[in-house]
């Protein structure tokens, strides 16, 4: 499952069982708390691009630092890192900033397609985004996998 879906079309399509040999193991029961669990997590901007401290971070970081030692150039600089750390903890891809304000808690957001999403950071959870057939990235499927 790569595609974010709704609790029902979860637990109905069995993908959350792990071919054992007991439909209804432990196992298979925590993976499908673990997505209901997921569901439910209030949206962070984080989710969607990477963010530090809350904040976006526009682009990567260009700049690198040449190392005598190694003979090349190394991208560990402060910022490189930093932006590194918070492209893992994205959740969704192909997402993009369209517009926002500092301080804001609504986003418009640009998705693969060219369309464009709202979300609230106050009142929406993931489960509120469904309808928008998103992508999930290797970090999110590692929640509850």
């Amino acid at each position: 499952m790569d595609k974010l879906i709704s609790m029902t079309d979860f637990v109905l399509s069995g993908k959350w069982d792990k071919a054992s040999s007991e439909p209804y193991s432990k196992e298979n029961l925590d993976r499908i708390t673990k997505y209901a669990n997921f569901l439910k997590r209030p949206l962070e901007l984080g989710m969607f691009i990477p963010c530090v401290d809350g904040e976006p971070i526009e682009k990567r970081p260009t700049y690198m630092i040449w190392s005598d030692v190694e003979k090349k150039y190394l991208d560990d600089t402060k910022e490189a890192v930093s932006y590194r750390k918070a492209k893992d903890n994205v959740l969704f891809k192909g997402i993009k900033i369209h517009s926002f304000n500092k301080g804001d808690i609504e986003y418009t957001l640009e998705l693969e397609d060219g369309s464009g999403i709202v979300i609230d950071l106050d009142n929406e959870t993931i489960e509120d985004l469904i309808k928008y057939n998103l992508t999930f990235t290797d970090k999110a499927l590692k929640l509850w996998n």
